[in-house]
């Protein structure tokens, strides 16, 4: 598991990351997603052994400074090395700054 703050700038969470997480290749889940939260699948690799399904959730932090909390997650053991998961989450980073 990987988490991180980061500022948007806008009070809609969804409408500011869905471009960012889609160019990923994430799916982004309709039902759990709104404004105040993104909830969002990378679909498992069927052509890697071992790929693992890795999953995003934003929400606020503090939502008078625009800062929410990223958190990136997925079914792979936390102590291997370059995981799935890891790769995501620095993917984002790059695009999504920690604060």
């Amino acid at each position: 598991m990987f988490r991180w703050l980061t500022t948007i700038g806008s009070a809609d969470i969804t409408a500011s990351l869905s471009g960012t997480v889609q160019s990923l290749g994430m799916e982004i889940n309709a039902g759990a997603s709104g404004s105040d939260q993104l909830f969002a699948v990378m679909p498992v690799d069927r052509s890697v052994r071992n790929g693992a399904m890795v999953s995003l959730l934003a929400n606020w932090s503090n939502k008078g400074r625009r800062e929410i909390q990223l958190e990136i997650r997925s079914d792979e053991p936390m102590l291997r090395r370059s995981t799935r998961c890891q790769r995501v989450s620095n993917l984002l980073q790059q695009q999504l700054r920690p604060a």
